[in-house]
């Protein structure tokens, strides 16, 4: 098994990354976040490799982390997720955010991702909640440190009162913000509605 690959960028292609390793040309397959971290040609770029092998053919995948790496292989272990669907879900949405929407259980956010229809983004969270348990306190503690102004503390405290876990709670008043709400009694009453409908 090849654990990691650390070399240059010799080309950027679509979906993948050439890494020249001793004189020798691995084509790496990645999401496009870890594509535009490592865009520049002849930067050196360590990744983090996973070997597909199939009847088909044999494919190298690649990440910037190894909690990206664990990621990937939690979400090929989900019925109906191969790897190339893997790296569309994780090319979809930053990392935090893929997480916080499976803990959450927020399904509409993953059926927004190309590829993955309503019935996949319920397998997924069914089968991943559970896994993923452990950083639900620690992404929330992330979002509060970026969130701007009290407003959001606040909407996310008042859900919190009503019986919400913190992480649910951060999901739902984010969404909110993106709906236009625009202070706490706003936020509180869409993140609501929008609990109300999932």
């Amino acid at each position: 098994m090849i654990n990691f690959i650390k070399g240059q960028v010799d080309r950027v292609g679509d979906g993948y990354l050439v890494i020249e390793c001793g004189d020798i040309g691995y084509e790496v397959f990645c999401s496009t976040s870890t594509i535009s971290r490592n865009s520049a040609r002849g930067v050196t770029a360590k990744l983090y490799t996973y070997l597909s092998v199939r009847e088909d053919g044999i494919t190298l995948f690649g990440f910037d982390s190894d909690e990206e790496k664990r990621f990937f292989l939690q979400l090929i272990g989900v019925s109906g997720v191969g790897c190339k669907l893997a790296i569309t879900i994780m090319s979809g949405a930053a990392l935090k955010d893929l997480q916080l929407s499976i803990m959450t259980g927020d399904i509409k956010s993953l059926s927004k991702i190309k590829g993955v229809g309503k019935k996949t983004a319920e397998r997924i969270v069914v089968e991943l909640k559970d896994k993923l348990s452990g950083v639900s306190d620690a992404m929330y503690e992330n979002v509060t440190m970026v969130s701007e102004g009290g407003d959001f503390n606040l909407a996310v405290e008042g859900l919190v009162s009503l019986g919400f876990s913190k992480s649910e709670a951060a999901s739902a008043v984010m969404s909110a913000e993106k709906n236009g709400a625009n202070d706490v009694q706003k936020l509180i009453a869409e993140a609501l509605r929008l609990l109300g409908s999932r």
